[in-house]
């Protein structure tokens, strides 16, 4: 399966939709060693070329499957790998998931350069609702721009980090349920000590359905029974 995803590129993301599906078995340290080998490989070939897609579904592993990348996991010559990719390096700081400094990467120089109105404006506010950064021009582009400034009074997240608490994800449908908050898994998530707070604005069922069980109906890969659940499944 492996195999096939760094052949066939366009197979990673069913490659971690399978991993997330099935981490129960990622319990298993040679197993949990041989993915983390696999997420290595994916940045190696993927990083330095800007494919955001390959290195996004790799992190979204490692954060899922709590697999700390450390700075040897992750090459270091992209001067800027992209802001969602920065991003999610972000979020998995913010997890304790990664062993080296965003500032490895001159993200913040470029966020600069390009001022609010950037192409980047998305990882210049999240940076600065979050905390990433203490750079006094990001946080005085993100407070000058009316619209950002209530954003950042209303605390307004435009990330889904809940996605690395993903318990099952149903690619066709685009919607995950997250792990809940005790049971099976207490004890098995890190405690996050950096970052924003959680967002506060409520989240709704996937649009026209009605049920959790309308989301996952014909999912082939969930045995579970819709109504034990007390989790919601969220878009990604």
């Amino acid at each position: 399966m492996f195999r096939l995803s760094r052949d066939f590129p366009i197979c990673i993301s069913h490659v971690v939709g399978f991993l997330i599906n099935n981490q129960g078995l990622c319990a298993n340290q040679e197993v949990k060693t041989r993915v983390h080998s696999w997420i290595r490989s994916i940045l190696a070939i993927h990083l330095p070329q800007g494919h955001n897609f390959e290195v996004a579904w790799s992190l979204v592993a490692a954060g899922v499957l709590r697999i700390k990348l450390e700075a040897s996991d992750v090459p270091t010559d992209s001067a800027f790998p992209g802001s969602i990719i920065i991003a999610l390096f972000g979020l998995l700081w913010e997890r304790n998931l990664i062993g080296f400094s965003l500032s490895r990467w001159d993200w913040r120089g470029v966020l600069r350069a390009q001022g609010t109105f950037g192409e980047n404006w998305l990882l210049l506010y999240e940076a600065v609702r979050r905390g990433w950064t203490k750079d006094r021009k990001l946080i005085s582009h993100a407070n000058g721009h009316t619209l950002l400034a209530l954003a950042l009074k209303e605390n307004v997240a435009f990330l889904r980090d809940d996605v690395l608490d993903a318990w099952r994800i149903n690619l066709d449908r685009r919607t995950f349920r997250p792990k809940a908050a005790s049971g099976d898994l207490k004890g098995s998530l890190p405690q996050v000590t950096k970052g924003a707070p959680k967002r506060t604005t409520p989240v709704f069922l996937h649009r026209g359905s009605d049920s959790i069980a309308d989301l996952y109906e014909g999912d082939a890969d969930s045995d579970e029974s819709s109504e034990s659940l007390d989790e919601v499944a969220l878009d990604y």
